[in-house]
């Protein structure tokens, strides 16, 4: 799809009348998709692929970091339907760390960045890139600083549940400022509450730094905090498995220009269909939709 092109998209609308039930569906104009988050495995291991799948659902653009090499296999999770507004994801991470303990290798973490960096350069106008780094490396710095020379990726991205770092140390305030000197995000998938708390004083202390925050993890305490993160934004990825009124409830709190809709492809069946889908039968206005679903991306990107 070419930049700036509108196309229409369903909003689904459920209505219940005394001895009927039906769905309609009304077509909207949106002016801009792009998949916030979402892995080189699965489905989008092989980059003609994800452009295919783009192409099919009418998403402009994806953010693409990492999985783990040589894997096409699929992720097909129950998909689950969460109610409530508890903190689901940030029991997940546990999980997570528990399993990425016994599998994860992260000592491929340049090969596997160099691999995203090559499906970029088949598709520089679908697929943009953020650097997976490990915050705990001696050369983290030097890594980002050499790689953002050669290949000019657009957001940063480090993820406690598999490489172990504190929020505030050293490493992540040099980080903090890299990403507000070369204007890109800064995406962090939490492991717990303690680590939030002190990203906060970080978030503080780099106003002009972007960080998002993935899966909505540690949203209540990110909320008691809300007058002093005006820089920070959330993913809302996976869309399908977070609970709709988790969702709503980011958006009453910090209001829908700081959501970033995101698929976190493949781990869950058809995330970026569903997620989509999701976000267009829930109860927001077109212009909080739009936002969501591309423009506060774009925006934070400069594209």
């Amino acid at each position: 799809m070419d930049n700036g092109q509108w196309f229409q998209t369903p909003i689904f609308i459920n209505c219940q009348f005394s001895i009927f039930n039906c769905q309609l569906a009304l077509w909207v104009e949106v002016t801009m998709i792009i998949d916030g988050h979402a892995h080189s495995c699965g489905d989008f291991y092989d980059a003609d692929n994800v452009v295919r799948i783009l192409d099919e659902l009418n998403v402009d653009k994806i953010v693409l970091c990492p999985g783990p090499l040589n894997d096409q296999k699929k992720y097909n999770f129950p998909m689950l339907t969460f109610n409530s507004n508890k903190d689901i994801m940030l029991f997940l991470s546990k999980i997570i760390r528990l399993i990425g303990s016994l599998l994860y290798n992260n000592n491929d973490l340049s090969e596997r960045n160099a691999f995203v960096h090559s499906m970029v350069g088949k598709y520089p106008d679908r697929i943009i890139q953020f650097l997976w780094i490990n915050p705990s490396s001696q050369e983290v710095l030097s890594y980002m600083k050499d790689t953002y020379s050669a290949w000019n990726y657009a957001g940063i991205k480090a993820h406690q549940c598999f490489e172990k770092f504190d929020s505030s140390s050293s490493a992540m305030h040099s980080i903090a400022e890299f990403c507000q000197d070369k204007g890109i995000p800064f995406f962090i998938h939490f492991y717990s509450l303690k680590d939030i708390d002190e990203f906060i004083d970080l978030a503080t202390k780099y106003p002009n730094t972007n960080f998002i925050v993935g899966h909505l993890i540690g949203l209540e305490l990110f909320e008691i905090h809300r007058d002093k993160i005006n820089n920070v934004y959330f993913d809302i990825s996976p869309t399908p498995y977070l609970a709709e009124n988790r969702i709503l409830r980011v958006i009453r709190v910090f209001g829908a220009d700081r959501i970033i809709f995101g698929s976190d492809t493949p781990y869950g069946k058809e995330n970026l269909k569903n997620g989509i889908d999701k976000i267009n039968s829930m109860n927001i206005s077109s212009q909080e939709r739009e936002k969501i679903m591309g423009l506060n991306m774009k925006r934070l990107l400069n594209i």
